[in-house]
């Protein structure tokens, strides 16, 4: 069995290889996709393989998936034109509770003010 290498990239981004296979008098080719850690994108719409099948993903599933390829999180993420006075004092509270059992934040940074303390855990 002989075979060509070749190389060639399909329109969604997609790298494939491709072998010309000879086996007695039959020509064929084969095709090998290797599995991308990220979404494929094509014409605004997003894609993932589901087993044999190619499944476009929308919304929330979207939104969850583009953080994971990112290493993020949804509770990691900047809320725009949210202040900290628009916080509960109970939530900044907990906040410091936990930041203080984790040891993410000594006793002396939870006694900074909390606008300054908000702005430092970003």
């Amino acid at each position: 069995m002989e075979s060509i290498p070749n190389k060639i990239t399909d329109t969604m981004g997609i790298v494939a290889d491709v072998n010309l296979l000879y086996e007695n008098d039959l020509q064929y080719i084969e095709i090998i996709i290797d599995k991308y850690p990220s979404l494929i994108s094509y014409h605004g719409k997003y894609f993932y393989r589901s087993g044999s099948t190619m499944r476009t993903i929308t919304g929330k599933e979207l939104d969850k998936a583009i953080l994971k390829s990112q290493g993020r999180t949804w509770d990691g993420m900047p809320i725009p034109k949210l202040q900290v006075t628009d916080l509960k004092r109970e939530a900044i509270d907990l906040f410091k509770e936990k930041a203080l059992r984790r040891q993410r934040l000594t006793e002396e940074e939870t006694r900074v003010d909390d606008i300054i303390l908000m702005k430092k855990s970003i």
